[in-house]
């Protein structure tokens, strides 16, 4: 099959042709080029699709098992800030209550990995966060945390819950977030549920 450069020297050298037969020549030349069944496009085609579904099932098992940072944006889609997502098995939380207020203690399991590596405090606030006893759901509103530092892989907040009734509780933390100076807050966020026992 000849190319179009190739079509173009033989019509200057064989005879002196007008550009309307060059013309007409070199189209019916790209014609039979478009008219020819091209198979191994097909076989890519029928192969590609296979492996892109592959990569993308691994991508959504990657993401159900480890944290993941996703844009936050406005309604007109400019990103306006940024959280981590599904971050429950990266962080073990327990907590117990003394003297007017739970302690909770987080462990960082993968401290070396942002955003872990990249905060110095994390905070939370009583917007997520939810109490349940015996008595039903407590308002959480005003238990916000003060930021704590993350020391060897742990941090301690404490929320200040006031006095609370002897029983059971279950806490279940929706975010934290996590802080260092010049750059933006970032929520963290998980499903943390734990219990604690007041006597």
């Amino acid at each position: 099959m000849k190319d179009f450069d190739e079509l173009i020297r033989e019509s200057l050298l064989d005879s002196p042709k007008t550009n309307e037969e060059l013309n007409r020549t070199m189209i019916r030349e790209y014609e039979k080029r478009l008219s020819k069944p091209k198979k191994s496009r097909k076989w890519i085609a029928a192969l590609a699709v296979p492996a892109v579904l592959a990569m993308m099932g691994a991508g959504v098992y990657a993401a159900s098992e480890n944290g993941f940072f996703r844009d936050q944006t406005n309604m007109f889609g400019t990103v306006i800030g940024l959280t981590y997502e599904n971050a429950t098995a990266e962080i073990g939380v327990s907590a117990a209550y003394a003297e007017n207020a739970v302690t909770l203690t987080l462990d960082f399991l993968t401290l070396n990995d942002p955003p872990y590596s990249r905060i110095e405090t994390i905070r939370l606030y009583g917007k997520n966060m939810t109490l349940t006893g015996a008595s039903g759901d407590i308002d959480c509103n005003g238990f916000d945390t003060e930021p704590a530092e993350i020391s060897m892989g742990k941090a301690a907040l404490v929320i200040p819950t006031g006095t609370l009734p002897a029983g059971t509780y279950q806490l279940t933390v929706n975010a934290f977030t996590g802080e260092k100076k010049a750059d933006a807050p970032l929520d963290i966020l998980g499903n943390w549920n734990v219990q604690f026992t007041v006597e």
